[in-house]
């Protein structure tokens, strides 16, 4: 877990209370901008720049498009899991003839069988947001270091996650060093990776 400051104009304070945030990035708290005290004597204000940088076109850019991305993902597979049982049932490969008792009061098999498989449903998107939804989280990311990287100085940046990566070994090749720290984000390797990639054509 990283301890937090709030940075106003690079005049750094600590946060009166705790909450996660990432080594190699920042949060955003109203007009004020979040970043880990860990990390405050790594990197100069200049170096602080393009990772702020990167965060803003997330937010602020890309959001919405991971929102509608996952949308798009999420649908087609709820719906498929959901028609399954419907297609098997009127192909007579599921039975579900008879009567079952719910709460007391008999009910018929397949009415018991949807109000309890559309409860699963719900679990299996709940499931889908959340394996699809960090995986593209990291490709959001990493497109923001690209976008942020051709409007600052890709060397500046690259040295700012380089340090980073020296600092916290942790999160050099894995994104989530643990339970605690914030989820869907792509390792610094992954991301000093990216801005090489976008930034040699």
């Amino acid at each position: 877990m990283a301890r937090l400051f709030r940075a106003h104009r690079f005049q750094f304070q600590p946060l009166e209370q705790a909450c996660d945030g990432p080594y190699d990035g920042c949060l955003f708290w109203g007009n004020q901008i979040i970043m880990p005290e860990s990390s405050r004597d790594k990197l100069t204000p200049e170096e602080w720049a393009p990772l702020i940088a990167s965060e803003l076109v997330y937010q602020r850019k890309l959001l919405e498009k991971r929102r509608l991305g996952l949308l798009i993902r999420i649908l087609p597979l709820t719906a498929v899991y959901v028609i399954i049982p419907a297609v098997l049932w009127q192909l007579g490969i599921l039975n579900l003839q008879g009567m079952t008792t719910v709460r007391g009061a008999p009910t018929p098999v397949s009415v018991a069988f949807f109000e309890l498989y559309s409860g699963t449903a719900l679990i299996f998107t709940m499931i889908l947001y959340d394996v699809l939804g960090f995986r593209f989280n990291r490709q959001m990311r990493l497109k923001a270091d690209a976008i942020a990287a051709s409007m600052m100085s890709k060397a500046v940046f690259l040295s700012a996650l380089e340090k980073i990566g020296r600092a916290f070994p942790s999160i050099l090749t894995r994104g989530r060093p643990s339970l605690t720290y914030p989820p869907g984000r792509p390792s610094v390797e992954k991301r000093i990776e990216g801005i090489q990639a976008a930034t040699s054509f």
